[in-house]
């Protein structure tokens, strides 16, 4: 099955709700966003020509799409689909994820599936947790979250979340994650998600940057920097 498949309940969300509820519930019900990414996340062992065994990093492009959409006051629906490069068979192609999140007022809770090509797709649950204010700062934590241009990074998350609901505003969400690859799954480091609205314009666009660092005993370090677009009408 295709992780490309995952983009059918966005589309039929999105076909459902917005022609028919977008004024009434007011701002914010939507959100889609395109964006794109990079970095190293994996080395490999190589020879120099001087016969010296060195390590040379594998270098990953990613691009995706993403959709949030919220179906009701206390039911927000995300989901995200994309591909992959890095120029092997066990990791290159499409991955997907999609999660429903019921959201109260001091809490939330999201359950939904993730997915990830390669040599032996690979299939696992999504999830996320909020502790505090939608729309102040924030406890997170989440597992294979939809996200356009982070294909590679961000199994488990944890950290300090701002404005993670429809308003207008920035919207942060900062602290430690892994990633998905065997290789390098152990290596906890640093992220941000950062979202900045471009002001009052028609379908009130904005710009996202993803970033994630890992350092390394041995002086390697993996790393992932990804930007996009957004509009939230």
């Amino acid at each position: 099955m295709s992780a490309r498949l995952l983009t059918a309940p966005m589309l039929l969300l999105l076909w459902q709700v917005a022609p028919m509820n977008l004024h009434r519930d007011g701002p914010g019900r939507i959100r889609i966003g395109v964006g794109g990414g990079g970095g190293d996340l994996v080395f490999r062992d190589a020879m120099t020509c001087a016969g010296e065994s060195v390590y040379e990093p594998v270098h990953y492009t990613s691009w995706g799409g993403t959709a949030e959409v919220w179906a009701s006051d206390r039911l927000r629906i995300h989901a995200a689909a994309g591909d992959v490069d890095d120029g092997t068979i066990e990791r290159s192609g499409v991955f997907g994820a999609a999660q429903a999140v019921l959201e109260q007022r001091n809490f939330g809770v999201g359950v939904g599936v993730a997915s990830f090509d390669g040599i032996d797709r690979s299939w696992s649950p999504a999830a996320s947790l909020r502790l505090g204010p939608l729309d102040r700062v924030h406890f997170r934590a989440d597992y294979g979250f939809p996200e356009p241009t982070m294909g590679l990074t961000g199994l488990p998350r944890i950290g300090v979340g701002l404005n993670q609901g429809r308003d207008r505003s920035i919207r942060l969400f900062a602290g430690a994650a892994t990633t998905p690859i065997p290789e390098s799954k152990e290596r906890v480091g640093a992220f941000l998600d950062l979202a900045i609205p471009l002001g009052n314009f028609a379908w009130n666009p904005g710009l996202a940057v993803h970033a994630f660092f890992a350092g390394s005993s041995r002086s390697r370090a993996i790393y992932t920097v990804g930007a996009g677009v957004f509009i939230q009408p």
